[in-house]
């Protein structure tokens, strides 16, 4: 169990870690195209930073990261970069994809307990 909430295996974001976890991903987003990446990844660094100072679970902080590097997400990264996207908007669609996935993980660990 959760020792803040009280919930078995992982808590669900609360609209503030939400809210820092989209800055972190539009930040990070931003390095993947980044002519030079150094200034883009200090941001996206102190995004993660100020992401990890709520109470996010980390595993749904790492899952978020990890969705990005799949086949699936690249592709639509692609296609959503020459539709000129923005990064903003992305970055709230790729937390709502990882938040999905990591709810049916969650009822997946979850009957597997019973």
């Amino acid at each position: 169990m959760d020792a803040m909430s009280g919930e078995l295996y992982s808590r669900p974001l609360s609209d503030e870690a939400r809210s820092k976890l989209v800055d972190f991903m539009e930040a990070y987003l931003s390095t993947l195209w980044a002519e030079r990446a150094d200034d883009a990844a200090t941001i996206a660094k102190a995004r993660a930073i100020e992401t990890l100072h709520t109470d996010i679970d980390i595993l749904v902080f790492a899952n978020t990261i990890s969705i990005i590097h799949t086949p699936a997400v690249t592709t639509l990264l692609t296609r959503v970069r020459k539709a000129r996207t923005p990064l903003r908007e992305l970055a709230a669609i790729l937390v709502d994809i990882s938040e999905k996935a990591h709810q049916a993980d969650k009822r997946t660990r979850m009957a597997d307990r019973q």
